[in-house]
């Protein structure tokens, strides 16, 4: 990564940003907007997961020991 990388935070503060720029094109500004909310639905997933890298899944095992199971 280079110094000049932004942070998921920033990236979605920027995407919002451009989404209600006026000297783009409406098309863009959707775009930008739905970008937003991808990023922020990331940044949510990304909090719910283990200090310890497994994902915790709605029905209380970790997708990652039941991807190793299925092996």
């Amino acid at each position: 990564m280079s110094g000049d990388d932004m942070t998921l935070d920033e990236a979605i503060q920027h995407a919002l940003e451009a989404s209600e720029r006026q000297d783009l094109c409406e098309e863009c500004r959707e775009q930008h907007k739905q970008l937003a909310g991808w990023l922020s639905e990331l940044r949510e997933v990304r909090a719910e997961r283990m200090p310890h890298g497994h994902w915790i899944s709605r029905r209380g095992t970790s997708a990652r020991t039941a991807a190793a199971d299925a092996c």
